[in-house]
Formats: structure tokens, C-alpha cells, sequence
């Protein structure tokens, strides 16, 4: 039994694990495991990364999936082999601070949590951001105001032994963040940014497909699965962020046909007629704010302007 598993997948990373090797190599608190696995990759990755992982002293365990399933499917697997009290997650092209495993022991022998919920840093290019944790007094606001990365959570693994991740591609993290929050007893916060997150362009997260937004759609299904209406506020405004903003910004960049972009939006609103009253649309951006409201009025035209600006903008700054 180790303290930590730490699960990363990957598809065609051969050539992009070595800094998330190598700073699992440089941890000071030794006791996890760590899991890789190999999303069916059509090229030699799973030969490199075998090689890599042979030089090192990690303990490791490195899995080939029968099939490409996407993230969502390779986490579970990885979770299914998973001997540590408490789960967390690496994307392949990413890396952890030297004490990432050290600072969270701290926390757990001294809270005794369910979750973590840490910091940060965005590597843009040469621009390095820090986003620290941010401390929400109740859950409600955690559930409404949390990042859809899963990977800036530790988890006890008897959570998500409760909450699989979806069959997805995209968005299966969101899926199940709000449950694991609002399940969890105890949840402790650390300013410390902890992990090292590399914008890539390519990654799925970074794609705008069709499937992208059907894939949103699937993610917030799967959590309301769990619940029972009438939703809370702050389930409500996950979905506002899930689909009215997430859906629809990639369903315009995907050039989804406007007819069916409406049918999104008329779909969300026999569920939630009242969103635009929701308390927690105060705390997003005045700009996400504005996209919400031409969502709300169908101004599709509009939003297409909008996205265009948007995306010029997103290659400047």
C-alpha cells in the first residue's frame, strides 16, 4: 500500500514524458506508485516510455488499453490498478513541483481530508502564470467556482470508487468534479503551487470538433445522473459554464449550424428557465457575462463575431 498513486495517460507521449519522469524522480517523499497508461498509441510510445521508466527507481506500472477510449477511459483503468490511499492525476506533457507529494503528506497527516485542492503554474510560451487555490467557505461556492482540471485535486480513493470518470474525450474531468466536492467531509486548501500545467495547442482540451461540444453536453449528464431536482444554484451554474458557455463557445468555433446551437440552449433551459438569476453569475467575467446574455437572447450572429475576436485574442495575450 502506498500513500499516493499517481495516474498519468497518454497517447503518442513518447517523445513529451521525460520532464513528467523526471520530476517524479526528484520527489522527496518517495512512498506512490506511479501508473502510466498507454491510450492504444499507434507509434512507438509505449516502447519509449518503457525504456524511460527502466532507468529509473520509480515504482511504476505501465499499461497498454486494448483500445483508444480517450482520458476518461484511461484513468479508470489506471484506477482500477491503483494500490494508493490517495489518488492523483499528471497529463503526460505536464510536471510537479520536487515536493509535490511532500507538501501534500503534510496536509493529509495533519487534516486528515477527502480532497486537496491546490495551485499552479500556467506555462504559456516563455510567460509562467501562478493560479493559487482559491479557500471557498462552503461548498456551494467550491461546486460552482472549481477549475475543470482534475489534476489540481487529491483525492481519497474511496471517492472516486464512487464517481468513475465518464467514457468521454473531452470534459470528463468537469463531470465529476462537482460530485466529488460535494461528497467529500473534509477538503483542505494549499496556496502552493504544486503543479506545472503546459499549454499546448494540440492537446484535446485545446480542440474544437463537433464531438468537443456533444462531449459537454455527455459531461453534465453524467453528474446530474447522480443527483435528484430540483438542482442547486451552484449545480445550475456548472451547467451554465458547461454548456452555455463551454458547448457553445466550441459548437461556434466547430461551426456547429446555428439550428442545432439553439436546440443546445432550449434543451438547458427546460431544466433551468430561471438561470440568468443565478447568484454565482456575478463572479464570472464581465465578458463571459456578455456571451451568456447574447446565448440567453439566441443571437447567434453575434456570437460568431464574438468567437473570431476571441480567438485573435487568445494568440496576443
Amino acid at each position: 500500500m502506498f500513500r499516493f498513486s499517481i495516474i498519468i495517460p497518454e497517447y503518442k507521449s513518447g517523445d513529451k514524458i521525460q520532464p513528467a519522469i523526471e520530476s517524479l524522480q526528484r520527489q522527496s517523499f518517495r512512498e506512490f506508485e506511479v501508473i502510466i497508461i498507454d491510450d492504444c498509441s499507434p507509434d512507438d510510445s509505449f516502447e519509449k516510455i518503457d525504456n524511460l521508466i527502466c532507468t529509473t527507481e520509480l515504482n511504476s506500472k505501465l499499461i497498454k488499453a486494448n483500445t483508444n477510449g480517450g482520458p476518461g477511459v484511461a484513468r479508470n483503468i489506471g484506477l482500477s490498478k491503483a494500490d494508493g490511499q490517495y489518488i492523483c492525476f499528471m497529463d503526460a506533457d505536464d510536471y510537479i513541483s520536487d515536493d509535490y507529494f511532500e507538501s501534500l503528506n503534510e496536509i493529509i497527516l495533519n487534516k486528515k481530508p477527502d480532497l486537496i485542492y491546490f495551485g499552479y503554474y500556467h506555462i504559456f510560451g516563455n510567460t509562467k502564470r501562478v493560479t493559487a487555490s482559491s479557500y471557498f467557505s462552503d461548498k456551494d461556492s467550491f461546486i460552482a467556482k472549481s477549475t475543470g482540471a482534475i489534476w489540481r485535486f487529491c483525492i481519497k480513493k474511496s471517492l472516486l470508487s464512487i464517481y468513475p470518470l465518464p467514457s468521454i474525450r473531452n470534459a470528463e474531468d468537469i463531470a465529476i468534479i462537482p460530485l466529488l466536492i460535494g461528497s467529500a467531509k473534509k477538503i483542505e486548501y494549499s496556496d502552493k503551487p504544486l503543479y506545472y500545467y503546459i499549454h499546448n495547442n494540440s492537446s484535446l482540451s485545446s480542440i474544437h470538433k463537433p464531438d468537443v461540444t456533444y462531449n459537454f453536453i455527455k459531461s453534465f449528464d453524467y453528474t446530474l445522473s447522480f443527483l435528484e431536482p430540483p438542482y442547486s444554484s451552484c449545480i445550475e451554474f456548472h451547467g451554465i459554464k458547461t454548456i452555455l458557455y463551454g458547448a457553445i463557445l466550441n459548437g461556434i468555433k466547430a461551426k456547429i449550424p446555428t439550428i442545432e446551437l439553439r436546440e443546445i440552449v432550449n434543451g438547458f433551459e427546460l431544466k433551468f428557465s430561471r438561470w440568468s438569476q443565478n447568484k454565482f453569475l456575478q463572479a464570472y467575467s464581465l465578458r463571459k457575462r456578455l456571451f451568456l446574455s447574447l446565448v440567453k437572447g439566441r443571437h447567434f450572429t453575434i456570437l460568431g463575431m464574438y468567437v473570431r475576436v476571441h480567438s485573435i485574442l487568445l494568440k496576443y495575450l
